[in-house]
């Protein structure tokens, strides 16, 4: 089953990413941008559109990538394991090694936080419905309570 990535997230993120670049860019060519003549003065007065080229560019990029980032971002998920796919890079986790599930993260943050048994913490984000953090709790049987896994793991932070 294919379940994509809610986009309303990927937009936040996407707007936050877009507007650091932008920051980036403009600090970069902060003084080329205030230096340079805006409207063209006179006719001798050439590449007075440099400017709105670089604005122009900017954006048409950012449009294609944020176009990219919410076709191509989304999970296959199957009985025995869920397929995270950003771009081309595939994320297995195998629902046998996922041994804790906090609940009251994730439903606060609308992100799955889930323990591998090498006590690694994972996030995987809500898709549109919701449905990936159901599929977790019912595909996976090795689950054990907060207290068990503490004891095992005594020195991961939640």
């Amino acid at each position: 089953m294919k379940l994509r990535i809610s986009s309303w997230k990927m937009t936040w993120t996407f707007i936050i990413a877009a507007v650091l670049v932008a920051a980036i860019i403009f600090g970069i060519f902060f003084s080329y941008f205030l230096s340079w003549p805006w409207t063209p003065a006179n006719e001798t007065q050439k590449y007075w559109w440099v400017p709105y080229l670089l604005i122009g560019i900017w954006v048409v990029l950012t449009v294609i990538f944020y176009v990219l980032t919410l076709t191509s971002n989304y999970y296959m998920v199957s009985k025995s394991e869920i397929d995270q796919v950003r771009f081309r890079r595939h994320t297995h986790y195998r629902l046998e090694n996922v041994i804790y599930i906090d609940q009251e993260k994730s439903k606060k943050r609308k992100m799955v936080c889930f323990f591998t048994k090498d006590g690694y913490k994972k996030y995987l984000t809500f898709d549109r419905k919701g449905k990936i953090y159901e599929i977790m709790l019912k595909n996976c049987h090795n689950l054990m309570s907060e207290e068990e896994f503490r004891n095992l793991y005594p020195n991961v932070k939640f």
